[in-house]
């Protein structure tokens, strides 16, 4: 868990938009992966330098732990939540297990540097996350989108995360956005919903994940799970009864096999055994069609997707 250059550029991002951090929580203590000259560079390029910055972060004493930028960004508190006290958490909690009533709606912000893509049970963690977001405040974190295999338990897609934390549960999505490690290159994406098809990456680079999420009402979370977008508007456009399959039945396709064409029937009785070898280069050559287009469609130069933005801007 830590914070770089781009989530710096991020926080601040966030407080340029409005955002009163307040009561600060953070996932595990926020160590910051930056020497000391990167950090003052940022915070000098938007005005957000402390006047006691060298008494923070001094030159020769790494690692620096960030309760340092959260005040200088305006928080109020900084309190670090782990399931272990071992960098000095001062609330144990196993995200894996339901929240205690009494930690409900205690902060104003709830910061994750790398988390929960580390936490088994998914739902419960980001349920109790949520939860200690008070109404008015707000949800921000860093999380393994692309290229993370092993890191974690976990990568997550933005349809997740739209799909989270939506009205259903009490939220709002105000910003999602994906950069490329190493780079300074940010692209806020476009909901599913919105765009009315699936939103997917394919790069080459480690692509982490940026979001800010506002709870606007006190609803209970996950009453009804989520239901991943482009399934959800077939189900209703096929005017179903339902969205959900009834349990204990098995949709089954009467249809288990495909009668040749006139064409293919034709050439099966001309060619006779060369029609599978031909068959299967055909397939090839298709599917090599299909992989292109997927990846012209989900490259981050999609701009449908994908929208260019500036780190640090509101």
């Amino acid at each position: 868990m830590g914070i770089d250059g781009n989530i710096l550029q991020f926080l601040i991002s966030v407080k340029r938009s409005g955002v009163d951090l307040g009561r600060v929580c953070t996932l595990g203590r926020q160590e910051v992966a930056m020497p000391a000259g990167q950090i003052r560079a940022i915070l000098d390029r938007f005005g957000f330098t402390p006047s006691d910055f060298d008494r923070l972060y001094p030159w020769q004493s790494p690692p620096y732990y960030g309760e340092g930028l959260f005040t200088a960004l305006g928080a109020s508190s900084v309190t670090a939540m782990d399931n272990s006290a071992y960098e000095g958490a001062s609330v144990l909690h196993d995200l894996n297990e339901p929240l205690p009533p009494q930690l409900h709606q205690q902060f104003d912000t709830v910061f994750d540097g790398g988390t929960l893509e580390h936490v088994f049970h998914v739902p419960n963690s980001f349920k109790s996350v949520m939860e200690l977001v008070k109404v008015g405040g707000h949800f921000i974190s860093q999380t393994a989108a692309n290229n993370f295999c092993g890191h974690g338990f976990y990568q997550f897609s933005p349809e997740f995360i739209f799909r989270v934390f939506s009205p259903e549960n009490g939220y709002k999505l105000k910003k999602l956005v994906l950069y490329e490690w190493g780079t300074s290159r940010w692209y806020q994406v476009v909901d599913p919903a919105v765009l009315r098809k699936r939103v997917g990456v394919i790069n080459s680079k480690l692509l982490p994940m940026l979001v800010l999420a506002q709870r606007v009402e006190a609803r209970p979370i996950f009453a009804t799970p989520p239901m991943q977008s482009d399934y959800a508007a077939a189900w209703v456009a096929s005017g179903t009864e339902s969205a959900t399959p009834v349990s204990g039945q098995v949709a089954v396709n009467s249809d288990s096999g495909k009668a040749d064409g006139a064409g293919k029937a034709l050439a099966r009785k001309l060619l006779g055994p060369a029609v599978p070898k031909i068959s299967y280069y055909l397939n090839i050559w298709r599917l090599r069609g299909v992989e292109r287009a997927l990846y012209k469609e989900f490259k981050l130069s999609n701009a449908q997707a994908f929208m260019p933005v500036q780190p640090g801007e509101p």
